[in-house]
């Protein structure tokens, strides 16, 4: 499975640039773009997959593949929000992001909304993946 999130860390970080540079050209708010880089990505894993085994992959497989593009997700994110705090942000807009961080309801809101992302991008990941691997097989 290391072969196909290799593959989807390519094609994500691919789609993310892309997506971000188009966004940035045309003003398009850029929040939609992280799943339609997710699906993505997955295709074309999945579709790697399927060329490559000549079957669907199964509901182990998919599961498996999920798990490790959701790690490289959360890997990309906190490299690129911690590019984006070091050198992207004054002294005065990191010390108000640190002191709203410090506070203890918004941490609560933050852990809801972070494992909600988590979920959701887990399930586009594992759908993608072996909805195109069994679509390409067709």
């Amino acid at each position: 499975m290391k072969k196909y999130i290799n593959l989807f860390a390519l094609w994500y970080l691919i789609a993310v640039i892309a997506l971000g540079i188009v966004s940035y050209l045309f003003n398009i708010n850029s929040a939609s773009t992280s799943i339609a880089s997710i699906i993505a990505a997955g295709m074309a894993a999945g579709s790697s997959f399927a060329k490559d085994y000549n079957r669907p992959p199964t509901p182990e497989e998919k599961s498996s593949f999920a798990w490790g593009a959701t790690f490289v997700i959360v890997a990309f994110t906190t490299i690129a929000l911690a590019l984006i705090y070091f050198f992207g942000l004054s002294d005065k807009e990191a010390a108000s992001i640190s002191n709203v961080l410090s506070s203890g309801l918004f941490l609560g809101m933050f852990g809801g909304l972070v494992i909600f992302i988590l979920l959701v991008s887990f399930w586009a990941a594992r759908w993608s993946f072996g909805w195109y691997a069994t679509k390409r097989l067709n």
